[in-house]
C-alpha cells in the first residue's frame, strides 16, 4: 500500500542517517566519531616561491574541525617537480613539514583527525612552475588545453618528458619520504592522489600511457 512503502522508505531514510553519526574504526588505531568529513579541496594558499604552508592552514582546517572528524587536505606535491598549481603547498622538506605540523595542531586541538593527500601533477603543468624545467609523464604526450602559469597567465600545455626507470624509482621514493614527513609532522595519514589526470592516473591509463 501507499502507506507502507512512504513508511518503509522514512525508516531507509532514518537508517541512513542513523549510520553516518555511528564510530568508525581506522586500521591506524584511529576511531572516528562519526562518518561525516571533509574531502580535498584545492586552496592554493601556500607561498607563491617556496610552496610552504602559510599561517592560513591551521586557521582553515582548524575552523572546519569538530570533534572525531576527518579532514583531507588539498593536493600536496611531493616534489619540486610535481607542482602544478600556483601556491599549491609541498611536504619533502623540513621546512613544509613544519607548516604541516602547525595545521595538524589546530585540528588536534579540536579533537580532528587530519589526513594529508599526497600527488604529482606530471603533464598537467608547466614550466612556469617548475623553474623553467618541462613537466614530466610516464609518455610524452601533451594534454590538450591551457594552465594557469605563476602569475595568472595563460598557457598552452606543454608536452612532458619521459621519465626514465630511474625517475619513475626517485618518485616512488618522493612520496614514500613525503607519507613518512606527514606522519612525524604529527598527521595522522596519508591519502594518495590517483585519478583526476595526474602522474599516478597517468600511469594507468593507457591514453597517457604508451
Amino acid at each position: 500500500s501507499p502507506f507502507t512503502t512512504n513508511h518503509t522508505k522514512s525508516s531507509t531514510n532514518m537508517a541512513s542517517k542513523a549510520a553516518l553519526f555511528k564510530p568508525l574504526a581506522l586500521n591506524t588505531g584511529t576511531t572516528l566519531l562519526n562518518r561525516i568529513g571533509l574531502s580535498a579541496m584545492t586552496r592554493t594558499r601556500a607561498t607563491i616561491d617556496t610552496n610552504i604552508p602559510t599561517d592560513l592552514f591551521p586557521v582553515y582546517y582548524g575552523q572546519r574541525t569538530t570533534k572525531g572528524s576527518l579532514l583531507v587536505t588539498e593536493c600536496t606535491q611531493v616534489n619540486q617537480r610535481g607542482r602544478g598549481y600556483a601556491r599549491s603547498p609541498g611536504l619533502y622538506n623540513e621546512a613544509r613539514q613544519q607548516g604541516w605540523a602547525k595545521t595538524a595542531e589546530a585540528v588536534h586541538a579540536k579533537g580532528g583527525v587530519l589526513y594529508v593527500q599526497l600527488f604529482h601533477a606530471g603533464r598537467v603543468a608547466h614550466s612556469s612552475l617548475l623553474n623553467g624545467k618541462p613537466p614530466v609523464a610516464p609518455s610524452p604526450l601533451a594534454p590538450a588545453g591551457t594552465i594557469f602559469g605563476l602569475k595568472g597567465d595563460q598557457f598552452p600545455y606543454e608536452t612532458p618528458l619521459e621519465l626514465t626507470e630511474k625517475e619513475i624509482e626517485q618518485t616512488i621514493k618522493d612520496f614514500a619520504r613525503s607519507s613518512r614527513l606527514a606522519i612525524e609532522a604529527g598527521l595522522d595519514g596519508v591519502e594518495l592522489h590517483a585519478a583526476n589526470g595526474y602522474l599516478i592516473q597517468q600511469f594507468l591509463a593507457s591514453k597517457t600511457n604508451k
